[in-house]
């Protein structure tokens, strides 16, 4: 079943891992471990690592460089303090919000 596999794939990883995900177009969904609390923030990270791989593949973002988030605009701010929800480029292509 899918829902092992993915289950396997964080064990794998050495984490832990919920979700549920809803289809926009029939409602359709898929849960694993869905009815269990999570931190808002381990939430809200996948949100930007996922806008931050989107601007790396269509080439507006350069992983290579620390970009600080600019607030309600959600554009980039590079003049934002160096501690100021920065996203730091890390090896194989990941990021860190850590300072």
């Amino acid at each position: 079943m899918v829902d092992d596999e993915i289950q396997e794939i964080f064990e794998r990883s050495g984490c832990e891992g919920a979700m549920l995900v809803r289809s926009a177009a029939d409602g359709a969904e898929f849960g694993l471990r869905a009815d269990e609390l999570v931190v808002p923030a381990s939430v809200i990270k996948v949100l930007v690592a996922l806008e931050a791989e989107t601007r790396f593949a269509d080439g507006s973002l350069d992983p290579r460089e620390r970009v600080a988030l600019g607030g309600r605009t959600g554009r980039p701010d590079r003049s934002a303090s160096p501690c100021s929800r920065t996203m730091w480029p890390c090896p194989g292509g990941t990021w860190s919000s850590s300072c």
